[in-house]
């Protein structure tokens, strides 16, 4: 029985495989490669002689595979292997192109297969998608159990030492005369006012409906900060509700103005603003500044890793001036209703309230 001849076996082979010679000229296409150009509209031909690299690569082939082949047509690669996309009108596929030189004495020619890898391809497309949403949603969790365990702990360790100091509150009121008993309960109004602050942080849910307009309370120190540096401090923020997590909210985008509060020169300003956009309201920090690197500035730094544990997109821009912008992105949300300003005291609120005179005292059962 005669042997069989080359091209008889490379027609036997799956792939779609071709034999180049030195200057990636096409000498021989096996019954598979023809099939295939026939089936996506190539040349009515049996491809032998033509120029591969310039009429399959075409002008625009990628210059990884160019490169790869003529490495090995020129010899200073025995092999080279690259996997590709080449999409068809109807579906997506892809292909992993094999080149390959002879041994001697035929080393001046290479053959070249492609392999359909396309079912391959998604299997690992969507074992990695798979992978990337369990690990999203472990995070997630361990984002939330971390936050939940961090306001406990915070909750817990300002309560207690406010117990301490309301029991004592109580003994000396109950020791000293009537006259004294004013500053006691100014005292203890301001502590409530603190306690219920540690409150909301145990109790405070992700994702709640926050009013802009509280926000703005929370910059109040740095108004007064920006006044005894000689800059301009400026917040305008609707009563408009958004969807995020309290207070966390409040601090971050107390940690944003402040950092671009540090940088404005003396005689600049600052102004705190908010753009709606479809489904979304965008809080912004402008100022007379350069933008600063992130990692060298301490409060874009501790506002970076606390929008991370809230899950807050923030960025950062350099506007002409030079001017400095960080943008907060907020999920858009009803107004809520707003809670009475004991539930959520200021600094200035507790000074106020240990200044203020009170005639007699309001004490609890």
């Amino acid at each position: 029985m005669p042997e069989p001849s080359a091209d008889a076996v490379l027609d036997a082979l799956p792939s779609e495989v071709v034999l180049l010679v030195r200057r990636g000229r096409i000498r021989a296409a096996n019954a598979a490669w023809r099939a295939f150009s026939d089936q996506n509209d190539g040349p009515d031909a049996s491809w032998v002689g033509t120029d591969y690299l310039g009429v399959c690569m075409g002008p625009d082939g990628g210059d990884a595979a160019r490169a790869g082949i003529q490495a090995v047509l020129d010899g200073t690669r025995d092999r080279f292997q690259l996997e590709y996309p080449c999409h068809g009108p109807d579906e997506k596929r892809w292909f992993e192109m094999r080149v390959t030189r002879l041994p001697p004495p035929h080393d001046d020619r290479v053959v070249v297969s492609h392999d359909n890898v396309t079912d391959r391809h998604r299997a690992e497309e969507a074992r990695r998608e798979r992978w990337e949403g369990a690990m999203r949603l472990h995070m997630e969790r361990e984002r939330s159990e971390f936050m939940r365990e961090f306001l406990n702990e915070v909750s817990h360790e300002v309560r207690t030492p406010l117990s301490l100091l309301r029991f004592h509150c109580d003994q000396v009121a109950q020791e000293v005369q009537e006259v004294a008993r004013g500053p006691l309960t100014n005292i203890e109004r301001a502590l409530s006012g603190v306690e219920a602050t540690a409150r909301a942080l145990a109790q405070a849910p992700r994702g709640a409906v926050v009013d802009l307009a509280d926000l703005a309370r929370d910059l109040e120190d740095l108004v007064a900060d920006g006044r005894r540096r000689d800059v301009s401090f400026r917040v305008d923020l609707p009563g408009r509700g958004v969807r995020a997590p309290e207070p966390l909210t409040g601090q971050l985008l107390t940690l944003l103005a402040q950092h671009v509060l540090a940088g404005c020169p003396s005689g600049g300003g600052v102004d705190v603003d908010a753009v709606e956009r479809p489904g979304l309201v965008e809080v912004r920090v402008t100022g007379d500044a350069a933008a600063q690197d992130p990692v060298e500035d301490l409060w874009m730094f501790a506002a970076r890793h606390l929008a991370g544990q809230a899950n807050l997109p923030v960025r950062q821009e350099s506007l002409p001036g030079p001017r400095t912008r960080v943008t907060l992105r907020l999920q858009g949300a009803p107004r809520s209703p707003r809670p009475a300003p004991s539930a959520r005291p200021r600094p200035a609120e507790v000074a106020a309230a240990a200044a203020a005179p009170a005639s007699r005292p309001t004490r609890g059962p």
